[in-house]
């Protein structure tokens, strides 16, 4: 089944390929014609066509071999001196070839077509040229293949993005803790139904809220900490005065743009790993400012931390948080999750301020 989809996938290509060549050859056909109707010395129509069918059709039967090169070699940065020095060779070796395919077959159809010329250093001279003109084409042509390539790699990056992404939206409400959450629920019934009736009721538009804004790519600060708080809200319903929360939230920062749900797996994992496992709990504190054009925010808490044994590695939505980042704003951010000095985990965000987009 494999070989079949990838036999058919070749030919898909190979045919794309010559009807490519095919527009192009009657491009230059027509503009060579039409040259030649302003010339004193016009050459038969049918005699530019045969030649730019031959140069054209000879490319494209050598083209699938530089699609070949072009992805196994591909010109990026990882091995770039490397791979250009063998497309280097490559292209003298191609253009070397077509151009003698080109000759022999002129020569059958059309010989008067060819003036190479009878001394050996001319003729050198001639050969030189005609392949550095045919090296040019190689160039050309594999420059348009690493261009669909990289378009190709792109789209692919953003398929992998929007996987990451529905991973994190997936993962925003951990099963334990939508299992303890209703077993909490249901505990509270008959020792405090008003808390239980509460407690329901943050759940149920902690839900509604995920999915509403599971397709919005940005939202404003404001919108994210409404969310957050939902979230924190039944956080301290299960834990009660083992979790503290401190807001410094500077007023400024609430119409900032900032990714979708970006903070909530900060304080999942500051709760989880730091505050739950501490036996008389801690102190989650979240805080927001504007600083020199860029927007920090920071989710801090003093849980158990880690010891200098232990390695400070990033789990799924850590390691989600900083490939959306990655995406959104390139090299214009920084993200780090670090040791905070009275024990405990910090984790620091900077991005780019941008305002509320005007609706």
């Amino acid at each position: 089944m494999n070989k079949t989809l990838g036999e058919h996938q070749w030919w898909k290509t190979t045919a794309l390929i010559f009807a490519v060549f095919t527009i192009y050859i009657l491009f230059c056909a027509l503009q060579a014609t039409f040259r030649n109707l302003h010339s004193e010395q016009a050459k038969p129509w049918t005699d530019t066509f045969s030649l730019q069918i031959v140069w054209g059709y000879t490319w494209a039967a050598l083209t699938p071999f530089i699609v070949w090169l072009g992805g196994r070699f591909p010109i990026s940065r990882r091995h770039f001196a490397r791979n250009l020095l063998l497309h280097l060779g490559f292209g003298v070796v191609l253009a070397s070839i077509h151009r003698a395919l080109y000759i022999i077959i002129v020569k059958q159809i059309s010989p008067n077509s060819l003036t190479i010329p009878n001394a050996e250093l001319p003729r050198i001279f001639y050969f030189l040229h005609i392949v550095s003109e045919s090296f040019l084409d190689y160039s050309f042509i594999l420059a348009v293949l690493q261009a669909i390539l990289y378009y190709g790699e792109f789209q692919n990056r953003e398929f992998r993005l929007q996987q990451a992404e529905l991973q994190t939206l997936k993962t925003q409400l951990h099963p334990h803790f939508l299992f303890n959450t209703l077993n909490a629920i249901s505990a509270l019934i008959y020792s405090n139904p008003k808390m239980a009736d509460r407690t329901l009721a943050q759940l149920s538009n902690l839900l509604r809220l995920s999915i509403k804004s599971g397709k919005t790519q940005e939202v404003s600060l404001k919108e994210e900490l409404d969310f957050l708080r939902k979230y924190v809200e039944i956080q301290q319903t299960l834990l009660q005065e083992r979790l503290q929360v401190q807001w410094n939230i500077d007023s400024e920062t609430l119409d900032a743009q900032l990714p979708n749900m970006i903070l909530q797996p900060l304080v999942e994992n500051s709760i989880r790993h730091g505050i739950a496992p501490k036996k008389g709990g801690g102190c989650l504190e979240i805080g927001a400012w504007r600083e020199n054009g860029t927007l920090r925010l920071f989710v801090s808490d003093n849980g158990t931390g880690i010891s200098s044994e232990m390695k400070l590695r990033e789990g799924l939505g850590l390691t989600n948080t900083r490939e959306r980042l990655r995406h959104l704003y390139g090299d214009a951010f920084e993200f780090s999750l670090e040791p905070s000095p009275g024990g405990g985990l910090s984790a620091c965000l900077k991005i780019p301020f941008r305002g509320e987009i005007a609706k």
